[in-house]
């Protein structure tokens, strides 16, 4: 990792140990990473920092030729008030190519974690009733962070704790027989209720009725979830078998046996203050009742008993109390306070058009995780619960999580990834070989590019070290920003043989990175994107063959502007309408355009269906029209300030306003109308980025695409 040889740079330089930090500059001019190392030293040494900094430099620069490590900068230099700025050098960066396409699914991963057996129990939710969207943010966080640890080296071992005995087991068969403490409610536990204590001649008691709500629950609801969230725990540990192995018993003697308990009015404490805690701890209370504090630190043990080096604790926004607590605990067993570390998850809320959405499991109002999952996806619920750090109140956007354009952030990231996938179709006719000809690789956009790939195992460095997991989506969504800005730059696929390999090579590299970081957070790569979901059957069919093709026709043309079909094109048109004929034609749009509107009058006398004329299409293709063919897309947008002035209708519009114009129009349609077989009868632009795009393409895949895939004259096609 370059900011690591970075680091490892600076200390052989200084020679001594310092404070310092090396950051990504938010600024390009500050270069690719920078450091504050002179500025902290020049205090110890009472120097002026910038003379203090070009020393350094010096150092630095001498280590890099001994190292032969010269060609990894482009420059260093001192800046401001002392910091010390590196540039990466080209020729490092397109070697990084090759790295990413060598490691390919283990690029990222490394060896910090040494092998140390981890634990991470996250969920962790009392068997007393369904997950809820306050679930989300522990469960899918926990399952990306043993994710992140797994990548950083470290043997993850996932884990959630069953809290099947005690006051809400029986709260919980109170609520099922629906007596006087009942505290639990919700369609639910009028199930469970019917369930348990219909037919039955003798009522179970309230703890019967609690034992066995909570094995329906767990079984039934709780696993289920879980399954749907894409989470798969290692061991599922109950709480009963602390009690019934006699474990809380041998843990309590233990700390008596060293001095850590005492006796005050009839119950046993912890002496928990003895380190660090706040407040001395109940174990046994003074009707002889062992707190849940007391099997906490036996499961604490019974952990540590089973090798683990490492514990991961990840709890609910009302466990703050728990934190000194349970660090005391693990010091009084004998292990370090920092072999225990336990991150508190804050509230979460669920807004849907600006309103909130209240959730409570004991009113029976709740939001289960299932329903969210099933309003928006796994893998958009899974990203915006990522989206924020465990501390952090999280609000979830029910409106924008359910989007399928680039303002959901998560469908912006899986297209990037389409995208790549769609070039390599396209390319699959080729012969190119990897890793050749990487001294291309230069544009300022590649360039950048390469710079967002090699951030990846830095990524997974800090995540394994803070657990601020909000920096892996964050990073996805730079990363794919950082593509579509590469596409914007640079043609992949061109006349020029060996740029084309060489950028071939580079998207690959990215392709692996980006499945490496959509794979970790739990999130799919889809090699093609669905924008909409398609509520109708589609069938596309270009006008028939006029008088003219209009190859020599100006490109602005006058709406009056008359090309009737010949008798050919007519012919083709009654030729693909009697294909139609069995496919139940229910409705027929058209473009009011003469070559088009004459198509429709043919086929729906055929079909016996009256045509809609929509103005909408006749503008869409004059705001697209070129007076070629639609593979000169690109001459055409290049082109339309000049159009402008030539006063062509639409004609200053760009891809993206062009096709907002078609997704409107057939958004309309597919909300209208459900289960139709429809027909839309266009000019062959508007059906061409129309098909292109509902099938997941980008526009410029769509306007580069070979002729065969066209719409030929009269010929009509389904979408899907």
């Amino acid at each position: 990792m370059i900011k690591e040889e970075i680091k490892q740079l600076i200390e052989n330089a200084i020679k001594q140990k310092a404070d310092f930090s090396v950051e990504i500059p938010v600024e390009k001019r500050h270069g690719d990473y920078s450091t504050n190392v002179a500025i902290i030293l020049s205090k110890k040494l009472k120097r002026n920092p910038v003379g203090v900094a070009n020393n350094i430099i010096a150092e630095i620069n001498q280590l890099l030729i001994q190292k032969r490590l010269d060609s990894l900068f482009e420059k260093i230099e001192a800046a401001g008030p002392g910091f010390i700025n590196f540039f990466i050098s080209q020729k490092y960066l397109q070697k990084q190519i090759k790295v990413i396409l060598k490691e390919k699914d283990n690029f990222g991963n490394l060896k910090i974690g040494r092998n140390k057996k981890a634990n991470v129990e996250f969920i962790s939710a009392n068997p007393t009733g369904p997950l809820t969207l306050g679930n989300g943010m522990g469960g899918f966080g926990g399952d990306v962070l043993a994710n992140v640890l797994a990548r950083a080296g470290y043997k993850v071992f996932r884990e959630y704790y069953v809290n099947n005995v005690g006051g809400q087991i029986d709260r919980l068969g109170h609520s099922i027989l629906g007596d006087q403490e009942a505290v639990y409610k919700g369609e639910y536990i009028e199930k469970l209720r019917n369930q348990l204590l219909k037919n039955k001649k003798t009522p179970p008691t309230f703890k019967e009725a609690g034992e066995r709500a909570a094995k329906i629950i767990l079984e039934k609801m709780i696993k289920p979830s879980i399954k749907k969230m894409g989470i798969k725990f290692d061991k599922w540990f109950f709480e009963e078998t602390l009690y019934k192995s006699g474990e809380i018993d041998k843990t309590i003697n233990e700390l008596k046996n060293k001095g850590f308990t005492y006796e005050k009015e009839g119950a046993l404490w912890f002496k928990s203050k003895d380190f660090g805690d706040d407040n001395d701890r109940v174990l046994i209370k003074s009707d002889g009742t062992k707190t849940y504090f007391a099997s906490d630190i036996a499961y604490l043990k019974n952990k540590f008993k089973r090798g683990f080096n490492k514990l991961i604790i990840i709890l609910g926004a009302d466990h703050h109390g728990y934190v000194q607590r349970l660090k005391a605990a693990s010091q009084a067993l004998g292990h370090k306070k920092e072999d225990v570390e336990i991150i508190i998850l804050q509230l979460v809320r669920i807004f849907e058009k600006g309103e909130e959405v209240r959730m409570s499991k004991r009113s029976g109002t709740y939001i289960t995780i299932d329903e969210l999952i099933d309003e928006v996806g796994l893998d958009a619920t899974r990203f915006f619960f990522l989206q924020r750090s465990f501390d952090t109140h999280f609000n979830f956007n029910l409106d924008l999580a359910k989007e399928r354009s680039e303002r959901n952030p998560v469908f912006k990231i899986q297209y990037a990834y389409a995208r790549i996938c769609s070039i390599f179709r396209r390319a699959s006719n080729l012969k190119w070989r990897i890793n050749r000809n990487l001294h291309l690789i230069k544009e300022p956009s590649e360039l950048d590019l390469i710079k967002q790939l090699i951030k990846y195992p830095e990524i997974i460095e800090n995540i394994a070290k803070n657990y601020q997991l909000q920096r892996l989506p964050n990073y996805a969504l730079e990363l794919a920003e950082a593509l579509h800005k590469f596409y914007e730059d640079c043609r992949v696929i061109s006349e020029e043989k060996k740029l084309t390999e060489a950028r071939l090579s580079l998207i690959l590299a990215a392709k692996i990175v980006l499945k490496n970081v959509l794979k970790v957070m739990g999130i799919s790569s889809p090699q093609q994107m669905k924008r909409i979901e398609l509520n109708n059957k589609y069938y596309i069919m270009r006008h028939g063959q006029a008088i003219s093709n209009l190859k020599e026709v100006v490109s602005c043309l006058p709406e009056s502007f008359e090309n009737p079909l010949t008798e050919v094109g007519r012919k083709e048109v009654e030729a693909s309408a009697r294909k139609l004929i069995g496919k139940k034609i229910d409705l027929i749009f058209s473009s009011p355009l003469l070559r088009a509107k004459q198509t429709a009058e043919i086929v729906g006398k055929i079909l016996k269906v009256s045509p809609e004329y929509d103005e909408r299409l006749r503008e869409i293709n004059f705001g697209i029209y070129n007076s070629a063919s639609i593979i000169e897309f690109n001459k055409y947008f290049e082109d339309r300030k000049k159009r402008i002035k030539k006063g062509a209708p639409n004609g200053g519009e760009s891809y993206e306003e062009v096709l907002e114009r078609i997704l409107s129009f057939f958004k309309e349609i597919n909300k209208k109308y459900k289960n139709k077989n429809i027909l839309i009868i266009s000019h062959q632009a508007p059906l061409f980025l129309l098909e292109g795009y509902l099938k997941g393409f980008s526009l410029p895949e769509i306007i580069t695409s070979p002729k065969e895939k066209q719409l030929c004259l009269g010929q009509v096609r389904k979408i899907n």
